[in-house]
Formats: C-alpha cells, structure tokens, sequence
C-alpha cells in the first residue's frame, strides 16, 4: 500500500495515485491561512498521526504530537488518566470539525420554526439547512446526522416535532440472559480441586449450579453435592447455598466452592429392636427440686411394667 499523503488545497490530486488505494487527507484550510479554533494544529496533528499509522513499519508508535495537540485545547486530557474512548471521539471530532469549518464567520443562530403539522422531511430538511449556515465541514459531512423528538402537550394535543443535529449516539446494549461463574469443584477422593467456568442463566438458583456440575463432571444425580462461599481472608465456609437461592444474589468477588460430598452408607435396622430396660441399666430419674435428672441404676424389672432402682447414692426405691 501507498503511503498516504497530505493535501493542501492548492495542490493537484493526484487521480493516477486514486485507484492503487492511496490514503488522501485533504486539509481544509481557509485561504488567507486562518484556523478558527486551534489554528489547525489539532487537524494537522491528526493528519500526520494518520500517515504515521499507515506509513510505519513499527509495532507500536507513541502519538506524542497528537497527545499534545489534543490536551491544548482540552485540559481534560493533559494527564495520564484513563479516559473514555466515546468522550475523547466526541472531542476530536468537534476540534476537527471547528479546524475544518468552511464558514468563516458565522452569522447569528435561527431560532427553528415548529413543525405545525408539516412533513417530517421538510422540517428535517429546514433544521438541516439552518445548521449548515453555521457549520460546514468534511466532519459534518461524514459524521453528523439528525434524530427527530416530539413534544406533545397534554392538554391541547399540540405537537412540535425538531429535527436536532448529533454526532454520537448513546445506545443501551441488551443484557446477556447467560452470565459466566467461575467456581472450583473438591472432590472427596483426594483429586486435585477443579477450576472451571459455568455458564448459568442469571435468573437462576443454585440448583442449576449442581446440574451444571453433574453433567460436567458425569455424575449421577444421587451425588450429593455442597454449595458454599468461602471467606477470602481466612478461608473458612461463610455461608451454604440453598438449592433455591438465586444466583443473582450472588457477589463477583465472592469465591464459590463446590464440594462433591462422600455419603457414608448406613446400615440398616433390625426390622425388630428391643428398647426394653434390663436389671443393671442406668438411667436417669427427672424430680422436682431439680432440672437435673438424679443418675439411678435398674435393680428389677416387675410384671406391671414398672422397674425398681437404686440411686448412686445407695438409697433404693420403686414403682418407676
């Protein structure tokens, strides 16, 4: 590719060069030599931050020049702070269309005549050419349009539409149903622990989180797994997750751990179990000058259901 060229407006295009993909930035400036707003230094530091971008062989250039240009006339980017890449586009396109303007001096703004009921493309076409009295430019050109609002008064019904010129627009970006959960899965077995990111409904509960697992890992549903949040700072279980709670609830710095819980299994019991008492036994008798039972031990077992004792004190008594 041709490397790109700067134009001023005296020069001669060079139409052989149009057709071997030459970049061509043509700098419009006003015939005596005057730049409205920055005497052109920001357009011609962009320009020539242009044919470096495309001229250079380098992997990385630092575009000191434009930086500079930039911050002049813009104290709110003469730092090293982060900024907003749609609030840095907006500024440069407004000094670039304020370098490029082709109306010198600008005469008074209109006020815009309401709709009245008339064609949208009239009124549009109206607006538009009372903007242009003011500022005409490459930028305005390629990069401005109009978007159409409509007052409309609730007690006469009187509607006003305007037709006002924009350079960007904000739109709202719809929110993804699914989100990503990065959670690590211990297993009981000594294996070391797994890390890995679910993709999980965000009007979900954790339930999904074990279906998730199960399927993942190829468990069978009778796994009984464990869902908890971990306290970073000593690492302790800070809380377990019911199946039913939503994972919207659920923090972005919180850390997410998945036990895979090893059930003992319980032996069965007798179909048949003797909770009879038996002559040596102890037991504990309950009386009323105390709410602690007085340790006793079975001596006999009588006929009617009821069972003598001695207290470890070695008195004796009956009828129990």
């Amino acid at each position: 590719m041709a490397n790109p060229q700067v134009l001023m407006p005296d020069d001669a295009l060079p139409f052989d060069q149009l057709t071997q993909d030459s970049i061509l930035i043509v700098e419009l400036q006003d015939s005596d030599g005057s730049w409205p707003l920055s005497q052109g230094k920001l357009a011609v530091a962009f320009g020539n931050l242009l044919n470096v971008l495309w001229s250079t062989t380098k992997k990385s250039i630092a575009p000191v020049q434009f930086r500079n240009a930039l911050a002049k006339f813009n104290q709110h980017f003469d730092n090293d702070d982060q900024h907003d890449a749609q609030e840095l586009l907006a500024f440069l396109l407004s000094g670039l269309s304020e370098d490029l303007n082709r109306v010198k001096e600008p005469p008074a703004p209109v006020e815009q005549p309401d709709s009245a009921g008339r064609c949208d493309s009239v009124v549009a076409d109206q607006w538009w050419q009372n903007y242009l009295r003011r500022e005409v430019s490459i930028v305005v050109a390629l990069f401005m349009g109009q978007y159409k609002s409509l007052l409309s008064c609730n007690t006469c019904y009187f509607k006003s539409a305007s037709f006002e010129p924009f350079t960007l627009l904000q739109l709202p970006l719809r929110e993804s149903d699914m989100f990503p959960l990065v959670l690590t899965v211990v297993f009981p077995c000594g294996r070391e622990p797994l890390r890995c990111t679910l993709d999980l409904r965000r009007d979900g509960v954790v339930a999904d989180i074990k279906r998730a697992i199960r399927h993942l890992l190829s468990l069978s549903n009778s796994t009984a797994i464990m869902v908890v949040c971990i306290n970073n700072q000593d690492h302790t279980i800070q809380s377990v997750y019911s199946d039913l709670f939503k994972l919207s609830q659920i923090k972005e710095q919180e850390h997410v751990i998945v036990y895979e819980l090893e059930v003992e299994k319980v032996a069965d019991a007798p179909e048949s179990l003797d909770t009879r008492l038996h002559v040596g036994d102890a037991v504990g008798v309950q009386n009323d000058r105390s709410a602690v039972p007085t340790h006793a031990r079975i001596t006999a077992c009588n006929d009617n259901g009821t069972y003598d004792i001695t207290f470890w004190s070695g008195r004796a008594d009956f009828g129990y």
